[in-house]
């Protein structure tokens, strides 16, 4: 076989190859523009990170104050049952003298 008759044989076959790669010209622009968006998603995603972040050691310091709030106002009531039981305990000592 000449290699003029082996080409015209295989012309099919690089024909669909050439249409293949016709079909494909369109990546390149397409992977320009989704590079585009795919920044943009990572811009906000980092945004939202920081964003969240804030928002967490401000929901921390909030959780803390409410802790420290409850605390003494617990302390309060204690003190306050304490001091109870005790000017209970002096009346009963007074009644018994």
């Amino acid at each position: 076989m000449s290699t003029s008759l082996i080409i015209r044989k295989n012309a099919h076959i690089q024909a669909q190859i050439l249409a293949s790669i016709d079909e494909l010209n369109y990546v390149p622009p397409a992977l320009h523009l989704h590079m585009g968006y795919f920044d943009e998603v990572h811009a906000l995603h980092s945004e939202s990170q920081s964003r969240l972040l804030s928002l967490s050691a401000i929901s921390k310091e909030k959780h803390r104050k409410l802790i420290k709030i409850q605390k003494s106002s617990t302390q309060r009531l204690a003190y306050k049952l304490v001091g109870k039981k005790r000017t209970f305990a002096e009346k009963e000592l007074k009644r018994k003298r």
